[in-house]
């Protein structure tokens, strides 16, 4: 019957698996090759070249590891998409992941007065979401680090006029800060990341401080965690001593450094990441709460000046491929930087992302990385 052929079916299957194995390999017999670590692999180093790149960036380590003890958001956006797979398989490396949906918005941009919704609903992905928010038992020691889903709220859309009636009105403040509270709690988010800061033009910011601090404090009574961006630069002390300590951690961008500065050059050097944490949290004890941002993307400068592109791992791969360069190591930013086709490439590397570790290991910060679907996949080995 049924079961005489389903077992006939697993012989020949059996059968095909074995000579298939014997093909490959007569002398051959064990396990499958194990992939060593970049570390054993010896390509953590500051003379990588074209060519090594180019074969072993998506080879990563067979054994799960951890080896950074500091907390890691990932930056997840629907316009990378390999960033949702990479957030499913390295997900007991990282303490947040934050996926790009979520905009509060004006329902109507030309309404006189305004009415406040988040939107962006649409991207949210539930069975992702629980794929990457549950423990997983077969990382040994690390079964018990569930990631939080803390997806990015931004501010947009709104009028110089709206905008004013926004942060001016208490009442309206808290019917957002409810809004946001339930929403994450009917979506079961573990809170938001908040990038409320840059949307506003350079005026007194203290209105919106306060605004921030509303929703971080309604949130925080609900335990959800609330992580605020902000930029590296102009940021002081003052202004971050008068956020809530609702605020669980604040996350720098401390990348973009050249293109702030309108000429070519490196992404984010070591000493100036390192003058912004010691300048924002001069004391050791202050630097839990802050995450050191990495790029996962490069910047390509082209010869006419200050415009430049940015580039994902894959199209910085394809460009080794095709031209095999030389790569060089700048000492004083420690960040390698490629020049390739008329243009100046700043890329992370193996090297300038471990630089960048032991940075926050010795300042006692965490760090996050826009974004991951851009990054290498031997990456993760340094996580």
């Amino acid at each position: 019957g049924v079961s005489m052929l389903a077992r006939s079916a697993v012989c020949m299957l059996l059968l095909l698996c074995s000579t298939a194995d014997g093909t490959i390999s007569k002398t051959d017999k064990r396990a499958p090759k194990q992939t060593k670590s970049v570390f054993d692999r010896r390509l953590v180093t500051t003379t990588p070249l074209a060519k090594s790149i180019v074969q072993e960036h998506d080879k990563c380590a067979s054994k799960p590891n951890a080896r950074f003890n500091g907390e890691v958001l990932s930056f997840v956006t629907p316009w990378n998409p390999k960033g949702y797979d990479v957030a499913k398989v390295y997900n007991y490396k990282m303490a947040f992941v934050a996926p790009v949906w979520l905009q509060l918005t004006p329902s109507d941009q030309n309404a006189a007065k305004v009415k406040p919704v988040i939107r962006g609903l649409h991207d949210v992905d539930d069975s992702w979401r629980r794929a990457v928010t549950t423990a997983t038992s077969k990382h040994g020691a690390q079964q018990d680090r569930r990631a939080k889903m803390l997806p990015r709220l931004t501010l947009e859309g709104f009028s110089q006029q709206q905008l004013d009636q926004l942060l001016s009105s208490p009442s309206l403040q808290l019917e957002v800060a409810r809004m946001i509270t339930d929403l994450c709690k009917n979506r079961h988010f573990d809170g938001l990341v908040l990038e409320f800061w840059q949307e506003l033009p350079s005026r007194d910011k203290s209105q919106l401080t306060s605004f921030i601090n509303v929703v971080a404090d309604a949130m925080h009574a609900k335990a959800l965690l609330v992580v605020l961006v902000l930029p590296a630069e102009p940021m002081d002390v003052e202004t971050v001593l008068k956020f809530s300590a609702s605020v669980h951690r604040f996350n720098l961008m401390t990348f973009g450094y050249s293109g702030q500065r309108l000429r070519v050059g490196p992404n984010a050097p070591v000493a100036w990441i390192r003058k912004v944490i010691t300048t924002l949290a001069p004391l050791p004890e202050q630097r839990q709460r802050f995450l050191i941002g990495l790029n996962f993307y490069g910047t390509a400068w082209g010869n006419n000046g200050p415009a430049s592109s940015t580039l994902t791992g894959e199209e910085y791969v394809d460009l080794l491929k095709r031209f095999k360069p030389i790569i060089t190591w700048d000492e004083e930013t420690q960040e390698h930087t490629t020049m390739c086709n008329g243009k100046t490439i700043f890329y992370p590397t193996l090297k300038s992302i471990d630089v960048r570790l032991e940075l926050a290991r010795e300042l006692g910060t965490g760090v996050s990385i826009w974004e991951i679907g851009q990054g290498l996949d031997y990456f993760w080995d340094l996580f």
